[in-house]
């Protein structure tokens, strides 16, 4: 089964999340922190992850470059409700990263990511 891990410090978000990506068939794991996302990659490591860029302690981006210093081929999903241009520049600099701003557009767009499961070798979003 596909294994999606969200890192996120909106508890309900990681609800949300975590019930739309049962529905959907995957098994989600989440984390509130960047630090505590880690250490999940580090236990087992997910086939995706969806990455908020506001978080405690150490931020999206810190956690981004520590996520692909482990694993520099692992997908990642950015989110952010306070993205700027300036976070869209860093974040499409990133590798294998695609931001939204809300997880209402992050179904919207579901389409949109199936470049990154597909490069993940994982089945296509519907």
């Amino acid at each position: 089964m596909t294994t999606i891990l969200i890192i996120d410090d909106d508890d309900q978000l990681r609800k949300s999340f975590n019930k739309l990506l049962t529905e959907e068939g995957y098994y989600p794991k989440s984390a509130a922190s960047g630090e505590a996302g880690l250490k999940l990659i580090k236990e087992q490591l997910p086939d995706v992850v969806i990455l908020d860029m506001r978080l405690p302690g150490m931020n999206g981006f810190e956690t981004f470059q520590a996520i692909h210093k482990m694993e520099p081929k692992l997908p990642v999903i950015i989110m952010t409700a306070f993205g700027t241009t300036e976070t869209a520049i860093e974040a499409t600099k990133m590798a294998h990263s695609i931001i939204f701003s809300s997880l209402l557009i992050f179904r919207r767009c579901w389409w949109s990511s199936n470049r990154l499961w597909k490069q993940a070798g994982l089945c296509v979003l519907r």
